[in-house]
């Protein structure tokens, strides 16, 4: 079933790179404390406990205001993690940043099964069992701890296991998520938004544009001359490979889109035919020049063999004239189709879904529209279950 969106309001700044919500008496002492030092010694700003709290503040406010300030939150769920009520509420609070600003999560699974969170069994099912004994207790905020725990635990993040040697699990751990956590530090304007902004004074600096009127159109031709510079194409991509290496199996689709329109789009709405994209890479509000953005469309669990989806973003032409560009894939066991248009501003706040979605189907592995000095390419790479969607938005003659 299709569903859409919209944008959001945009994350206001943050103070930490991450946050660590965990079961003090399961790991502070050992896991977590190496692990803090790790992500320290790497230079990112990591929230511990309540050591970061200013003195005066209550602990519960500050916790969950510490969160709403983190770029990201690594859950280490233990044994005991879902005895604590507060454990719980962390979480509920980290999910509700992920779905709703984008934060990145990545869970550690630390000596027990992913399926036993998911579904609350074993030591999991023990503790509701003691919740919900507590008269004291609200059955809805208990419901909210149920279904952050199965959200956590379908991002199918690392697991723990007895025979794993600590200090080797988190050199590796380190090593695959600074790609995503240094995407965030670097201030871009979205977890998954590659690459500086070209703008006018980008091009200020170029010895062929000094003392030139600078226009759209130049802008855009700088930003497709810069289209691999500083390696953002490349860790676009590791980026995406990374989330698809926690993200089980099934059909999916590896998601870049880079704006050399000559100046931010904005993202107008989105159409899930079948799937969705992940909390980490949610699809971004704006796109500068020069920008690649990446995110991971997976399929639905009860639709696994297909990704189908479509995104549309706002920008303007040489001339200022407001236009929408929008990027479609259709991706499934046995077929991938490719396809892309370009109209007036606001067309597709009209119902034309059905009638793109045809399209769609119809589409090909590269498809390329023209219209009022727009241009919008999209590209098919590889096949199968982890295709590669690239689409590009640029003017006329850049």
């Amino acid at each position: 079933m299709a569903s859409s969106s919209s944008n959001s309001n945009p994350p206001k700044e943050t103070v930490y790179d991450v946050f660590m919500s965990f079961k003090g008496e399961d790991t502070r002492s050992g896991f977590t404390s190496y692990l803090y030092d790790a992500l320290i010694q790497q230079g990112y700003k990591t929230f511990f406990d309540d050591e970061n709290l200013p003195r005066g503040n209550a602990i519960s406010k500050g916790l969950l205001k510490a969160i709403e300030d983190s770029r990201s939150s690594i859950v280490i769920l233990s044994e005991n993690y879902a005895f604590s009520s507060w454990c719980l509420t962390e979480l509920a609070k980290i999910v509700d940043c992920m779905e709703n600003k984008g934060q990145i999560v990545l869970p550690i699974f630390y000596l027990v099964d992913p399926s036993h969170v998911r579904n609350q069994r074993e030591s999991y099912r023990k503790a509701f069992e003691k919740h919900e004994s507590n008269p004291e207790l609200n059955p809805t905020e208990m419901d909210s701890w149920k279904k952050a725990l199965k959200a956590v635990a379908n991002l199918s993040g690392w697991t723990l296991k007895k025979s794993d040697v600590e200090a080797k699990f988190i050199k590796d751990f380190i090593a695959k998520i600074s790609c995503i956590l240094e995407s965030k530090k670097s201030g871009n304007m979205g977890p998954n938004v590659f690459g500086k902004a070209i703008t006018n004074s980008t091009l200020q600096t170029m010895p062929e544009y000094i003392g030139k009127e600078i226009t759209a159109s130049k802008r855009s031709h700088v930003a497709l001359k810069l289209i691999k510079a500083d390696n953002k194409l490349v860790n676009a991509r590791t980026f995406l490979e990374n989330l698809k290496g926690r993200y089980g199996n099934g059909v999916s689709t590896l998601c870049l889109i880079y704006n050399a329109t000559g100046g931010t789009v904005e993202n107008a709405g989105n159409i899930n035919w079948f799937g969705q994209t992940v909390g980490e890479s949610p699809y971004p509000e704006k796109i500068e020049n020069g920008q690649w953005v990446a995110f991971l469309h997976v399929h639905d669990s009860e639709a696994a063999a297909r990704s189908i989806a479509a995104t549309v973003y706002r920008g303007r032409n040489a001339n200022g004239t407001v236009c929408e560009w929008m990027l479609s894939w259709y991706n499934s066991w046995d077929d991938q189709k490719m396809y892309t248009e370009i109209r007036e501003d606001g067309h597709y706040a009209r119902d034309y879904w059905n009638f793109i979605y045809n399209l769609l189907k119809n589409g090909g592995l590269n498809w390329t529209d023209t219209w009022n000095g727009c241009v919008s390419s999209v590209t098919a790479i590889g096949d199968g279950t982890s295709l590669t969607f690239e689409g590009v938005m640029k003017l006329v003659n850049a």
